[in-house]
């Protein structure tokens, strides 16, 4: 099976609270993240014993849980590290012509398990305060 296209979305909310100074310095951070893709896919073997072209999608939400660090004012970077609560999923589902499927395991990540992942951010950016 050979991947064409990926197409994704994600979105994340949450809030930090810093242990120092205003904005600034240590913090720790709470957030929900949702992860949603499809891809197209070529060479695929279906159940029925045909090889054809098909789509899938991975989709999974997790709270993470984070610890940073934030240095400057006006111009600033951060460093953030955690751990991402939730359901991952450990296959994907291909769908081809006529509705054939197949079944494909989703390669091993070192530290993502089924029960979550690792979360590592480098961040800078403005501020106006």
């Amino acid at each position: 099976m050979t991947t064409q296209t990926i197409d994704y979305n994600n979105f994340e909310i949450g809030t930090n609270i810093y242990f120092g100074q205003n904005g600034r310095g240590f913090y720790a951070g709470l957030s929900y993240f949702s992860f949603d893709s499809e891809g197209t896919f070529t060479d695929v073997e279906f159940d029925n014993n045909t090889i054809g072209d098909g789509s899938g999608a991975i989709k999974f939400n997790t709270i993470n849980a984070k610890l940073g660090v934030k240095v400057g004012r006006v111009f600033y970077f951060r460093l953030e590290v955690g751990y991402g609560f939730g359901d991952t999923p450990e296959f994907i589902t291909v769908t081809g012509p006529n509705n054939t499927t197949a079944v494909e395991e989703i390669p091993e990540i070192p530290g993502i398990t089924t029960s979550g992942l690792p979360v590592f951010n480098i961040g800078f950016g403005f501020a106006f305060f």
